[in-house]
């Protein structure tokens, strides 16, 4: 059971649901200042795809920071809800390296000043590291949505707050509740929003995949599942029906959104690696997924079939392209992706390379219809357009002096990115007022 901090969960659950009543009338009388108009509420945005409707003209003389608050350790993203940006951190305890402070902390993106913080105290777990000799912290990014704020921290504690308070209102604990296997460098991957549920990739035997409701946290369906991957799970529509897909270090599987039934399975042919980048549906039940190593990237085809189980072929697979943590985005008939130090474009249909490029290591993109987003892994900024002809750059910026790992977050012109240390909000177009 989750452990609720009140035992009414009917008055609990009726409490976040008129503040999201009151949140949406304050939204539509425009009661609050400075609102971005699109929000990004879960990891690689709405769709999951690191992409935005909105278009975006970025006026190179008006590039500029508007502020930039001090936080810890960890790599988890940011995410906005319209009033509020939500992201987490470590503070590391003084005279032990296997035990920090994780926090939990909403900010205002108009200023970055803090609107609210929870903490608590996590220890790694046995066979867990930090990556590369760096502290420990939390990897996954929130999810905000239906006015709860869901996180899963690097120990696997997954804890869901009022979105406006931050009051908890429900946790559990991976390894404890769903007898989760601690993921090496931490839990990371972050959680998908489906018709009123909350779906976590943990892992184990007594859970593995779980749909949970956001503001009781009663588990509404559950699968186990091998050894949790550090990537994140998707939505699809398969044969009419929605499935969630998720991988693990050995396999990629499908299941139903609604019931978690268990659809397709596809065994990864280089088992036990590091999957990392999210997958991504394309035309045609088609998907594409990456990984370290020899994993690299393949493009699979499924085939559903009335009665029997969906078959799962590959299409073509690259091994020589071999991203990490880097996400992949898509144009048209292209997919952009970067590995280590070098910006790939192939043609997704048959992965026919159409050019690489260096100089944008470790990068993540961010697509929109006007300028498109490069941030790359020394903290610089690149305003581009990327096609299937190459890069072509306008303008950039430096945001950060250190390593930045993360992928940045696009809200209504506004960029808000993070390193260890720092998050920050970069202007790249002013409001349309502005001009007036």
């Amino acid at each position: 059971m989750s452990k609720p901090l009140h035992p009414d969960a009917t008055v609990r659950g009726n409490r976040v649901t008129l503040h999201w009543l009151l949140l949406v009338t304050t939204l539509v009388l425009g009661f609050v200042d400075s609102v971005p108009a699109e929000p990004w509420n879960a990891w690689g945005g709405n769709a999951r795809r690191f992409e935005v409707a909105e278009p975006l003209t970025v006026q190179a003389d008006r590039i500029g920071e508007l502020w930039r608050t001090e936080l810890g350790g960890g790599k988890s993203g940011i995410v906005c809800d319209g009033v509020s940006l939500f992201t987490m951190y470590a503070k590391p305890a003084a005279g032990d390296a296997n035990r920090f402070q994780e926090v939990v902390v909403a900010l205002d993106p108009a200023t970055g000043r803090s609107r609210w913080k929870y903490e608590y105290e996590v220890r790694k777990l046995d066979g867990q590291e930090a990556f590369g000799g760096h502290k420990p912290g939390p990897q996954a990014t929130p999810l905000v949505e239906y006015g709860v704020v869901l996180t899963l921290g690097y120990a696997g504690n997954l804890n869901a707050f009022d979105s406006r308070t931050g009051e908890r209102l429900w946790y559990y604990n991976a390894v404890e509740d769903f007898a989760a296997t601690p993921v090496q460098f931490g839990f990371s991957s972050s959680p998908l929003p489906y018709q009123g549920k909350f779906v976590v990739l943990l892992g184990g035997s007594r859970g593995g995949l779980v749909a949970l409701d956001p503001t009781t946290g009663k588990v509404q369906w559950k699968l186990p599942c091998g050894e949790a991957s550090y990537a994140c799970p998707v939505l699809i529509q398969l044969g009419g029906e929605d499935q969630v897909v998720f991988v693990t270090r050995d396999y990629i599987a499908g299941v139903a959104a609604k019931s978690g039934q268990a659809r397709w399975k596809y065994p990864l042919p280089e088992q036990g690696l590091t999957n990392v980048p999210t997958p991504v549906w394309l035309p045609d039940n088609q998907l594409l997924i990456a990984g370290q190593g020899t994993q690299g990237v393949r493009l699979l085809k499924l085939r559903p079939a009335p009665g029997a189980e969906t078959k799962v072929d590959e299409v073509w697979h690259n091994k020589r392209i071999k991203p990490f943590y880097c996400n992949m985005v898509v144009r048209g008939d292209y997919v952009f992706v970067c590995a280590e130090n070098i910006t790939h474009c192939l043609r997704w249909a048959d992965g026919q390379s159409c050019w690489l490029k260096r100089g944008y290591a470790n990068s993540n993109a961010i697509l929109t219809p006007g300028a498109d987003l490069i941030l790359r892994g020394n903290g610089t900024l690149a305003v581009a357009k990327l096609s299937e002809e190459g890069i072509d750059a306008v303008a950039g910026t430096k945001v950060f002096d250190s390593r930045c790992w993360t992928a940045p977050t696009l809200v209504s012109g506004t960029l808000f990115a993070r390193n260890e240390t720092e998050v920050t909000a970069i202007r790249l177009a002013a409001p349309a007022a502005a001009d007036e």
